[in-house]
């Protein structure tokens, strides 16, 4: 499938790139606090055999936008379009959910890899062990639309995850429901 990839690495246009090129763990999962860590473990545990582990694979956007506001600001980081080998959306938001209602990731680790539930939530990573590189682009110097249109989407995912939670008869602090977009290191 085509999608975009945002990164600090530089990719020559026309390359594959595996992530059997990697020792180890991919720099976007070696970025993470522990805690995150585990949190990626215990979900890659709950995974389809055939879908890559969090730890191992690359991370892409369907929607251009989401990598332009992805970033706070553009310096240091390089947007690929891509044809990655996977075609299967995952709930992005539902990491930063569990980071933040901890006591939740045996209950919902499940619903990250669930085919069914993926259409309800906005922005969508693309995991991937291969990443084939079809163009450089751009990255607007001023991304604030950007970022605003993914926070929109990100709060309304977020809304998702207490909806599921609910409709699974789980209790949970609204009040963490909508805290700031979570960021981290990229790879």
């Amino acid at each position: 499938m085509i999608a975009y990839h945002i990164t600090k690495k530089h990719y020559e246009e026309g390359e594959i790139y595996s992530v059997r090129d990697y020792d180890g763990e991919s720099c976007y999962h070696r970025s993470l606090s522990e805690k995150q860590k585990r949190i990626n473990e215990i979900i890659d545990q709950c995974r389809p055999q055939n879908e890559p582990s969090r730890k191992m694979c690359f991370y892409a956007f369907e929607n251009i936008d989401y990598c332009y506001g992805f970033v706070d600001s553009p310096i240091g980081y390089n947007l690929y379009q891509v044809e990655i080998n996977t075609c299967t959306p995952r709930p992005m938001c539902l990491i930063d959910f569990l980071n933040r209602h901890i006591k939740l990731l045996q209950d919902l680790s499940y619903v990250y890899w669930d085919k069914n539930l993926s259409h309800e939530f906005n922005v969508k990573e693309y995991m991937g062990t291969e990443i084939r590189i079809i163009d450089r682009i751009d990255i607007p110097q001023n991304n604030t639309i950007h970022r605003m249109r993914l926070n929109m989407d990100y709060n309304h995912d977020k809304d998702v995850c207490c909806s599921i939670c609910r409709r699974k008869g789980i209790k949970i602090d609204h009040s963490t429901c909508h805290l700031p977009l979570y960021t981290s290191i990229l790879d």
